[in-house]
């Protein structure tokens, strides 16, 4: 089973960089069903920097406000969709250079 495959069990879509929260950058976002507080998670994969962002987001009339101060929580499910992502991208293979440090 891929990632994709997994998140979407998870109900989870995959979203390009259009429909994104965040576009500054190359990214693989997974964006989460809306609750009824018209909240949602986004897992947000940086392609340049090789690091996993996860995000509560919420919803007011087209804007997007991030709620920061909140804590996301993520499931046992939806670990196992992120780590099958990041072993389909090759993040799972580290690399040092000569001083031993990773790269």
């Amino acid at each position: 089973m891929t990632a994709k495959e997994m998140f979407e069990i998870l109900q989870y879509d995959f979203t390009n960089n259009s429909n994104a929260t965040y576009t500054l950058t190359k990214n693989l976002v997974y964006r989460g069903k809306e609750d009824c507080n018209d909240e949602w998670q986004e897992i947000v994969f940086n392609l340049e920097d090789k690091t996993i962002d996860i995000y509560k987001c919420k919803g007011i009339k087209r804007a997007i406000e991030h709620i920061t101060s909140h804590r996301s929580n993520i499931s046992l499910e939806l670990l196992q969709a992120i780590n099958k992502q990041v072993e389909e991208l090759g993040w799972n293979k580290w690399k040092l250079n000569m001083y031993g440090t990773m790269i």
